[in-house]
């Protein structure tokens, strides 16, 4: 097994997930998802995330 996040493609371990069921679990969560963003704390939440991304873009080196 490989330490930390250093997982590859050629691992024995690895399986690929069907699309479908990708596919399924989108159809799943991104109502959820939008549901939550919708809201006065989902826009407050996106509007402090959306600062720290665009303040990470202009500091990165």
């Amino acid at each position: 097994m490989t330490k930390g996040m250093n997982v590859t493609m050629n691992d024995k371990n690895t399986q690929k997930v069907p699309q479908y069921i990708i596919d399924g679990f989108a159809r799943l969560l991104l109502p959820e998802i939008q549901k939550s963003y919708q809201g006065d704390e989902g826009n407050t939440y996106y509007e402090k995330w959306n600062a720290e991304q665009e303040f990470a873009d202009e500091n990165r080196i």
